[in-house]
């Protein structure tokens, strides 16, 4: 075993001193800090394990020889804790137009062989850029995150692949779809939405929505922009919807950090599930509601009956909780749809009382209106509160 505060291979003038091999069960190089491979070779082999923090594979020397590293039998494993970058130099110490002057087209690839068992891991960002290659042939390669540009330059045959891919736009969304190899495990692999930078996704009529769509496991973060098309425009009448599928995916996972709407961001007034899935009140009855299934992310814009106050399509018992909770009384003031007003003049009154029972459907039924059970008691409150609607006792 050798142990080292950090390493750097590639300061010798002969390339053919500038190799390091890591073999066998019980050999290891273990590295504090970082580990930078600068012209020369690395082999880790017959089960040799080789650990540091951040791993640099770079080609920039006084000579053009490539660097290289070789992973390969089972049990070898090159572990990089943090980031891993394959470059020609340093980022920031040699521009691209630098790197084509020096080389004029000669220079080899930088290479990293991952192969017959072998495993690296990343466990921060995998960088690959300038010629640069990963050859992965009945391999492992983990790694926690990575550009589409990075992974479009991992050269995969057989094995298998596991971590996040940065992507955003229609463009990017093609691109990744072409990369997936049958020959190759990539059901570990997710995308990472950051729709923030990317364009809008455009709603026009709920039968011709514009669906985003991935293969295989799909991760959400970051900002989705929704934009309706200056064609559409919310329901008129109360009681309908228009629902739209924004994203399928063979399997969904995370949510996004935050939805926004024309450039407005939803706020989450109910949350229905534990999935992340909420429902956002814009005004007088008017729902957008996001909900995410194992598969999908789909967007809901109700205009609500009066009476439905959380924009669950139904006027059940949490409903008239709502309305007799929020009573006021015709002289009261400052009340909202979220808080029994269901007929917009600010107050929860005989006639917010009144409609909400004539509308009573019970708990997700909205076509049939038969009281639940819990619900017959709510409904004697809410008579009590026409017959005293100047009291305020009838909060309680």
């Amino acid at each position: 075993m050798v142990t080292s505060l950090w390493a750097k291979m590639g300061n010798d003038g002969n390339p053919g001193n500038n190799v390091a091999t890591v073999a066998g069960a019980n050999s290891q190089w273990n590295n504090s800090g970082s580990l930078v491979v600068k012209a020369g070779a690395l082999n880790i082999q017959s089960g040799g394990v080789v650990s540091n923090t951040t791993g640099h594979v770079f080609g920039f020397s006084y000579n053009t020889n490539p660097s290289s590293v070789t992973v390969t039998g089972n049990g070898s494993r090159w572990n990089n804790s943090k980031d891993f970058l394959m470059a020609w130099a340093p980022l920031g110490v040699i521009s691209p137009e630098e790197f084509e002057h020096l080389c004029r087209g000669d220079c080899d690839s930088i290479i990293l062989n991952i192969e017959a068992g072998g495993l690296v891991t990343v466990g921060g960002t995998a960088t690959i850029i300038e010629n640069s290659t990963v050859n992965l042939v009945d391999a492992r390669f983990e790694f926690g995150q990575m550009t589409l540009a990075s992974f479009n330059r991992i050269n995969a045959t057989a094995g298998s692949l596991e971590g996040i891919v940065n992507v955003s736009g229609e463009n990017d969304k093609t691109a990744f779809a072409s990369l997936w190899n049958p020959e190759v495990d990539m059901s570990q692999v997710v995308t990472a939405f950051d729709m923030s930078s990317a364009t809008f996704v455009e709603l026009g009529d709920a039968s011709t929505a514009s669906d985003i769509n991935f293969p295989g496991y799909v991760y959400l973060n970051s900002t989705l922009s929704l934009m309706p098309l200056t064609s559409y425009t919310d329901r008129a009448t109360r009681g309908t919807v228009d629902d739209f599928t924004i994203i399928t995916a063979g399997q969904r996972g995370g949510t996004f950090n935050e939805v926004r709407y024309s450039g407005s961001v939803l706020a989450a007034d109910f949350r229905p599930d534990a999935n992340g899935s909420f429902r956002s009140h814009q005004g007088d009855g008017l729902f957008r509601n996001v909900t995410y299934i194992s598969t999908a992310v789909e967007l809901q814009n109700l205009l609500a009956v009066q009476g439905d106050t959380d924009g669950d399509r139904d006027i059940d018992t949490a409903d008239l909780t709502r309305v007799i909770s929020g009573f006021t009384g015709a002289a009261g003031s400052g009340a909202t749809w979220l808080t029994g007003d269901i007929d917009g003049d600010e107050d929860v009154d005989s006639r917010d009382v009144t409609r909400a029972i004539i509308n009573f459907t019970g708990a997700r039924n909205a076509a049939v209106a038969v009281p639940e059970p819990a619900g017959l008691l709510l409904l004697v409150l809410a008579v009590g509160c026409l017959a005293v609607e100047r009291s305020r006792s009838c909060r309680s």
